[in-house]
């Protein structure tokens, strides 16, 4: 397992400003890709670089040691002056972005690792993908499109625009559209919320739930103490003596057995 990382750059259709992919090889052997889809609110590496730590964490732990890959969708460069408001910020650097440019940014990423053999010693077939907020949507709707997705979790998700802070980017679809596009998902599918949530509605996470009519595996989880960013003091956040990280590990190598 290689501890190299390896930055590719994608083409965006919003003002063909590059999109960032970052990939961490795993076993030779394995065929599985997990994928690491951030908030709209942050960068990359995510604050204090906690999707990277999170991201190595579970390869290093997973039996597989899966290959593991994170992005950056396509963004303006900082102003020069930083607004004082974050919300300001990310407004600035999404101006003139609408979803489905966002939504084609990822879908580029998916169709790059499964299309890039010289990367992977053995072609991908199968994608896990653990989505923050924003991120947790796009994976939601890309599950419809790759059947390669198999297991999903969702950490803070919303498939609505009823929230207390308005999304950044423009054009984002109803709720009934992105249902649709997730209710046949038929693979192992986990969400979790917290009790401090302060701003995708609770009832986003339960509908996305159960709105599926023939998953594999399907589970909802609510934790104390946890807000929208899952945000805490340590490198991971809210992920308290990695008991959440160990939580993910048990969903993505849990498989039903077969009979007969």
């Amino acid at each position: 397992m290689s501890n190299k990382i390896i930055i590719s750059h994608l083409t965006s259709t919003y003002q063909k400003l590059p999109v960032c992919v970052y990939i961490k090889q795993g076993n030779l052997g394995s065929r599985t890709a997990l994928i690491l889809h951030g908030g709209a609110f942050e960068k990359a590496f995510g604050d204090t670089d906690r999707y990277k730590h999170i991201l190595l964490w579970l390869q290093k732990n997973m039996k597989e040691r899966p290959h593991i890959v994170w992005y950056q969708t396509a963004r303006k460069p900082d102003p020069k002056i930083i607004p004082a408001l974050r919300l300001n910020y990310w407004q600035e650097i999404f101006q003139g972005k609408v979803f489905g440019q966002e939504l084609d940014d990822v879908e580029k990423v998916y169709k790059f690792i499964l299309t890039k053999r010289t990367l992977f010693p053995k072609k991908i077939n199968k994608i896990y993908s653990l989505g923050f907020s924003l991120g947790g949507t796009l994976a939601i709707i890309l599950s419809s499109k790759f059947p390669q997705v198999v297991k999903l979790c969702a950490i803070g998700s919303a498939i609505s625009t009823k929230r207390k802070n308005l999304p950044v980017l423009r054009g984002y679809p109803s709720k009934k559209w992105i249902l649709s596009k997730f209710e046949n998902f038929s693979g192992y599918f986990k969400v979790l919320q917290g009790y401090a949530e302060e701003i995708v509605p609770i009832n986003d996470a339960l509908l996305a739930y159960s709105s599926l009519k023939n998953p594999k595996f399907a589970t909802y989880s609510r934790i104390q103490g946890v807000n929208h960013m899952f945000s805490g003091k340590n490198i991971f956040g809210l992920v308290h003596a990695k008991k959440i990280l160990k939580e993910l590990i048990d969903f993505y190598e849990f498989e039903i057995p077969l009979y007969g």
